[in-house]
């Protein structure tokens, strides 16, 4: 086993639960439980305005939801930000969902908090690689300034780098 895997066993977890299922619901039937969703602030505002103007179904993650409930309705679990930004879109009428058996509302919370919290998050280093790959003019740029001055970018956002490395992205772009 790699050391990057852990020295450990790790052990499976024994229940997987009934399978999710993929579909495509109305926007009209699906509901945010404030009970235990975030409110939308204004970095939320700024990020349905942004899904709303590059909307593109491939850049596009469906939606996690629960149901349908005893109304008919569907619980969105994860997701809040692209469903309103969906709202937002008037050819958008319908979204993608994750649909997955949690029927209670202890139950939705507990699956909101393990997605928005059992993730790594996306690092500057890991953005610029994927726009330089996307030909992203700023970082095609930025690389090529790097490659003049005989410096190098990093792979790996953490830890002490080689000579002439730089990790220090997040200002440069």
């Amino acid at each position: 086993m790699s050391a990057a895997w852990g020295n450990g066993l790790v052990v499976p977890a024994a229940h997987l639960g009934p399978r999710p299922v993929l579909n495509w619901i109305s926007l009209d039937l699906l509901v945010v439980d404030e009970r235990y969703q975030r409110r939308v602030n204004e970095r939320g505002v700024k990020l349905i305005n942004k899904i709303v103007k590059e909307f593109a179904w491939s850049r596009f993650q469906p939606l996690v939801v629960t149901g349908p409930d005893a109304s008919g309705d569907f619980p969105v679990i994860d997701g809040q930000h692209r469903l309103e930004a969906c709202r937002r879109h008037p050819a958008v009428t319908e979204a993608p969902c994750w649909i997955v058996a949690a029927s209670a509302v202890a139950d939705q919370a507990r699956a909101f908090v393990s997605v928005n919290k059992d993730r790594l998050g996306v690092t500057a280093i890991n953005v610029f690689w994927a726009r330089l790959a996307a030909g992203d003019p700023d970082a095609v740029w930025l690389r090529s300034i790097c490659d003049q001055a005989g410096v190098q970018i990093g792979r790996v956002g953490t830890g002490r780098q080689p000579p002439l490395t730089t990790i220090a992205l997040a200002g440069l772009l």
